[in-house]
């Protein structure tokens, strides 16, 4: 497995806030299963969590993270963090190219290797001169278009 510094950075800000990191990233999902959690699972715990707390209590906490870099876990924050996300995941398409010879090294690298989708977007902006460089989303949309190559799905096994 190979995650990156940045994943590490943001696994430790979510360890001292005693927050969760929320990723689709099968692989630091598994590597770090106490602070880690699937979009699908921070949306229903922000639900039950709404569903518990007075209206008035959670307007009041928004936008008042318990540490820096980090954002009240509600179904409004997960939906306008999605949004923003395939923005940025649909640039990252329109703007990286993946060539079948490259599709085959990411494969070995998140397949057999276990990269992160950071490391994936790391490993690939140094050796193919890249300039987003360890970037998730741009790792994300790395994989979807190397996955393309086997006809496989980026976010299923074996790639997620």
């Amino acid at each position: 497995m190979r995650v990156t510094k940045t994943d590490r950075t943001v696994v430790g800000e979510a360890k001292r806030g005693k927050g969760r990191l929320v990723t689709n990233d099968a692989i630091l999902v598994k590597a770090f299963p106490k602070i880690a959690m699937t979009v699908e699972q921070a949306l229903e715990a922000a639900e039950k969590e709404a569903g518990k707390t007075d209206p008035a209590a959670m307007k009041e906490k928004k936008g008042k993270p318990d540490s820096p870099g980090t954002i009240a876990l509600t179904p409004e924050s997960m939906k306008k963090l999605g949004t923003q996300a395939v923005a940025t995941h649909d640039g990252f398409l329109a703007g990286i190219r993946v060539t079948e010879a490259q599709g085959r090294v990411v494969r070995r690298w998140r397949v057999d290797s276990g990269y992160s989708w950071r490391a994936v977007a790391d490993a690939f902006s140094q050796v193919y001169d890249g300039d987003w460089g360890d970037n998730q989303l741009a790792g994300l949309a790395i994989c979807e278009m190397a996955a393309a190559w086997f006809k496989e799905d980026y976010l299923e096994p074996p790639w997620n």
